[in-house]
């Protein structure tokens, strides 16, 4: 029925319904439906490629089915997530193929695709919006033997030489140099939204912009020492400016209340950050709270650590249970305060504020509050709309299920290991749950995945793990996770020690292992996986399937044995029956003697058996699995029968001398 009413549509309306999905969106969704569909979206004209972290399927997918001429927007990124992203894309396509391109995205480009794209950007005659993460990997800043500054002006300024900058409408450069800057402010007449965050302005710089047609304009984090004449000076050029945001240190006069109301009666939004030092701030407060400010653009400003700064945007967005509202501040409702929290810590002890965080998306628990009655934290946040938590290896089991049933949007987990012992138990106390909406998975601080059981048990626990970020100990515990997190797309493993030739080797064995890309960070290694391959086909490493399939058994026996369904139980008592059957048999084909027979068999396998082997078994299920704490208690009977065949003799004149 849903096919034929897509059927129904007409062209235009799909390419309606196109506009608002990402092209990996429209392909997975629509693609090889039906011939009508197909037709649809080959004349799609408007695609946007987005590929920050994207998975290397829908990369992939994208690029098979892509027509550049069809290609309206492109972000990409070789950030730690898809590492070696451009260059597989500049390999597939040439830029200048791209003849409809309006806006480009680099985020940390290679310097090498860096170079290429600056090379062919002025044949992109309708880009209008260029976006540049220039905080490039340190890899990249290898070619520079210049100071910390200089690779970030040097890089700016060559990509500049080839940056069709006269016709751009929407330029935002992280990290740029003010000679860039000073280039940009020339060339770049056109601009409607400028987004600069500048490093190494001089602090007596003078900024004269002349952009008639510049809508909205963020001046990041200067070292500039303005004073309010260099702010109006700035701005007298700009005569459709309605949206300004501007972070510097400068002079006590920035907090003048009137001259910022007369400058920008037209504005929508305005936002400034200022390390000032005030005298008088009780005074400087009230000269803000006139009806132009709190009424008519309800715009409230704060000063806090001799800074002077509008809210809610530059208040900090993470809070732990000592949080206090900004004591110098203009603001009439303290709920814009909370709403911008994102991020809560409770480091001792839970305390409820004045009002609840309603929009917390990363939750962090530390030391004693990990081990306390959590029952008062929903009262505090919003657990429903948390996305990522953060724990210690010490919480307890109880808390851990609290929590994950509190929170139904949960899709990151990290957790924080202090010691070894405290994962290992925190393992030991979760290993039978199974969490699959968890999509990112991290590992952090001191503990190495160094046991082949806990590497597959993890996969077993998280089995819809995207992204895992861990330590491991060697290469076979790094192929174990990336075969048994059978949807993982990018992971990161840090090694304890890798040294050059260990990168050599490894290298080797990585490219027999995994379809993708990968690049070394010093110990670290970082994928971008494509797909696993089974690594028991694998004959370079055929000697570890047998184990490989034996563990796989053994767990699937573990999870069974450790639920309380009814074929669970009925399964665990029949494989103690069927065990217990053999003991028993074994016995009386060792030993003849029926006295003896009847006597040891009341000792060693009747009840009383149970009263001295529950505490060995406690302790040892403790770190162990089910079916091997089953196993031990069996062998240890095994033991047991041998030795009172062995002993025969002995036996039967202890039982004469018990009778007599």
């Amino acid at each position: 029925m849903k096919q034929r009413l897509l059927d129904e549509l007409p062209i235009e309306i799909l390419h309606i319904l196109f506009s608002y999905l990402l092209a990996h969106e429209i392909f997975y969704s629509f693609l090889n439906i039906n011939s009508y569909l197909d037709a649809a979206i080959v004349s799609y004209p408007n695609y946007q490629l987005n590929f920050q972290s994207i998975s290397k399927y829908y990369f992939d997918l994208v690029c098979q089915h892509i027509s550049p001429k069809r290609v309206i927007a492109i972000t990409l990124s070789d950030d730690n997530d898809t590492c070696g992203q451009s260059e597989i894309f500049l390999s597939r396509f040439q830029i200048d193929q791209f003849v409809k391109l309006r806006s480009l995205t680099l985020i940390r480009i290679e310097l090498k695709s860096l170079k290429y794209i600056n090379l062919h950007l002025h044949k992109l005659d309708q880009l209008v919006s260029l976006t540049c993460d220039l905080t490039l990997n340190d890899s990249s800043f290898a070619i520079f033997q210049l100071g910390h500054w200089m690779k970030f002006s040097l890089v700016s300024t060559d990509l500049l030489s080839g940056m069709p900058l006269s016709h751009l409408h929407h330029l935002t450069i992280v990290q740029c140099s003010f000679k860039t800057f000073i280039i940009i402010c020339n060339l770049a007449r056109q601009l409607k939204t400028l987004d600069i965050e500048l490093i190494g302005c001089p602090s007596n710089a003078v900024f004269q912009f002349e952009f008639v047609q510049l809508t909205r304009l963020i001046l990041r984090n200067l070292s500039w020492d303005a004073s309010m004449n260099d702010i109006e000076s700035a701005l007298l050029k700009l005569p459709r400016l309605r949206h300004l945001e501007i972070s510097t240190s400068g002079l006590v006069d920035l907090a003048d209340a009137y001259r910022w109301e007369m400058l920008s009666k037209d504005f929508v939004t305005l936002k400034f950050y200022f390390k000032i030092q005030l005298s008088s701030i009780e005074k400087t407060l009230a000269s803000f709270r006139t009806p132009f400010w709190l009424i008519e653009k309800q715009w409230f400003v704060a000063y806090e650590n001799m800074s002077f700064f509008t809210i809610p945007h530059f208040l900090q967005t993470h809070a732990n249970e000592y949080f206090q509202l900004p004591r110098d501040s203009t603001c009439l409702n303290n709920a814009i305060v909370y709403e911008h929290i994102t991020k809560s810590i409770f480091v001792d002890k839970i305390i409820k504020p004045d009002h609840r965080f309603t929009n917390v998306h990363t939750l962090e628990l530390r030391n004693k509050t990990a081990n306390a009655d959590l029952a008062a934290l929903p009262a505090v946040v919003d657990l429903h709309v948390v996305k990522t938590l953060l724990l210690p290896s010490s919480i307890e089991h109880k808390n851990v299920t609290f929590l994950l049933n509190n929170m139904p949007r949960l899709e990151n987990l990290a957790i924080n290991t202090s010691a070894d012992q405290d994962f290992e138990d925190f393992f030991q106390e979760n290993k039978h749950m199974r969490l699959e909406n968890i999509h990112t998975l991290t590992i952090c601080n001191q503990y190495v995945i160094s046991n082949r059981y806990i590497a597959s048990q993890l996969c077993h626990i998280f089995p819809r793990v995207k992204k895992l970020h861990v330590s491991v100990n060697r290469l076979d515990d790094m192929i174990i996770l990336i075969d048994g997190f059978k949807h993982l797309s990018s992971a990161s493993f840090m090694f304890k020690s890798l040294f050059n030739n260990d990168k050599q080797d490894l290298r080797q064995k990585i490219n027999t292992i995994i379809n993708g890309v990968y690049r070394f960070d010093g110990s670290c290694v970082r994928m971008w996986i494509e797909n696993r391959m089974d690594i028991s086909r694998k004959k370079n490493i055929s000697n570890t399937s047998w184990t490989q399939r034996l563990e796989k058994f053994w767990h699937y026996l573990d999870f069974m044995l450790s639920q309380e369904s009814p074929l669970s139980k009925f399964f665990t008592i029949f494989l103690i029956a069927y065990l217990h059957n053999i003991a028993t048999q074994m016995w009386i084909y060792l030993v003849p003697y029926i006295v003896l027979n009847l006597f040891v068999c009341q000792t060693i396998l009747g009840s009383s058996s149970f009263v001295y082997l529950s505490p060995i078994g406690s302790l040892f299920s403790k770190y162990v699995d089910r079916p091997s704490t089953y196993l031990f208690g069996y062998l240890f009977v095994y033991i047991i029968i041998i030795i009172g065949y062995i002993f025969s003799d002995e036996w039967k004149l202890m039982i004469a001398d018990t009778v007599s």
